[in-house]
């Protein structure tokens, strides 16, 4: 239900999913609750203004950290500080 209620608010059912789907809605206080979640988030959202949104990115050696730890964590080891942690790997090493 979860699929279609996303399908739903991004492109709309075919009609003959909707009375099902309503059906389901009828009964199903917690299908009821994601769904309006879900619109309440997008309309909050849509109504951001551009120019109020924060387009920011990471700085380049937060990036390579990151990145050292991601490949790090897939091969199943520690970082190249030795650090297990995804945080402590992540933060600017002391100076």
């Amino acid at each position: 239900m979860t699929e279609l209620t996303s399908r739903e608010l991004d492109h709309g059912l075919a009609w003959y999913q909707l009375p099902g789907r309503w059906l389901h809605l009828a009964g199903c206080t917690m299908c009821r609750r994601y769904r309006s979640h879900w619109r309440c988030l997008r309309t909050a959202i849509r109504n951001v203004p551009v120019d109020q949104a924060i387009h920011r990115t990471l700085p380049p050696d937060a990036r390579d950290r990151l990145k050292e730890r991601l490949r790090a964590e897939a091969d199943g080891g520690a970082t190249a500080n030795g650090s297990n942690s995804l945080h402590t790997s992540l933060l600017p090493p002391p100076t």
